[in-house]
Parts: C-alpha cells; structure tokens; sequence
C-alpha cells in the first residue's frame, strides 16, 4: 500500500474544493497521477464530504484523517 499516496489524495482533497468534488463524483478521474493499489482506490471511494473535511479513518484502514 501506499500510505503517502493516499494521504496526499485526502489532503488534497480537504484541501481544494474543486479535487474533492470530483473525488467524490468522479474518482477514476481523481485517482490520476497517484500510485494506488485497487483496495485503495476502493477505500477512498467509500469517503464522503464529510469525512474528508471533518476528519475521520478511511474505512477499513489504519489511515487516520486528522
């Protein structure tokens, strides 16, 4: 797993309105550029707004979003 590549994803994601509209409308999209295995992808794809701006655990992963 790439633990960096998923941390930046949710950063990016909290971070800038625009990425995190598309992450969670169109992640194939969003994903592009960032080395993720398919049970990341997954992970991520299981997020919601609030989630990523709020905080919380990825589900099913050590990653904490804090």
């Amino acid at each position: 797993m790439s633990e960096t590549a998923v941390l930046e994803v949710v950063t990016r994601a909290r971070n800038d309105e625009a990425f995190r509209k598309l992450l969670l409308t169109n992640p194939k999209a969003a994903f592009a550029g960032y080395d993720l295995t398919d049970a990341e992808k997954e992970k991520l794809r299981n997020l919601n707004e609030i989630m990523i701006t709020e905080g919380s655990q990825v589900p099913e992963s050590p990653f904490t979003l804090t």
